[in-house]
């Protein structure tokens, strides 16, 4: 048989096969394939390590035997220390909650600020306004 086919199957078909497929695309592929599946392993592995602040802001409920009494801070702020554990009494005046003075002082910075551009703003306006009616009394 000098004319026999040195494949069993012909080349459409073995075009189309898996190990044809494998063999065109193992190399390159399976190595990005790894870089992604190593990164998302990596990063399911720091989850529990990873932390995150978050902030909260919201009026609170404390409730006493008797009546209800709402708690509401004048200023928002991360909370340094609490002082009030679950169930525990408390009194007028006590001490239920610290706040980080940080963003209050930057509030109070940030009005300081405001205040002066106002009064410039103010001085401007009655600077405008004497020479207005300095202006019309010449005439």
């Amino acid at each position: 048989m000098p004319n026999s086919p040195k494949t069993i199957f012909p080349k459409e078909v073995i075009g189309f096969s898996v190990e044809a497929l494998l063999n065109k695309h193992s190399t390159r592929s399976l190595i990005i394939y790894q870089i992604i599946l190593l990164a998302l392993i990596t990063v399911c592995a720091l989850l529990p390590i990873i932390k995150v602040d978050v902030n909260l802001n919201g009026a609170g409920v404390v409730q006493s035997k008797k009546l209800q009494t709402k708690i509401v801070s004048g200023t928002t702020g991360r909370i340094l220390e609490k002082n009030v554990k679950i169930n525990q009494f408390v009194a007028t005046g006590d001490t239920l909650v610290v706040l980080d003075k940080s963003y209050v002082n930057n509030q109070k910075t940030d009005l300081q600020k405001r205040i002066e551009i106002k009064e410039n703003e103010i001085a401007d306006l009655q600077l405008l306004v004497v020479t207005t009616i300095q202006k019309k009394l010449d005439l």
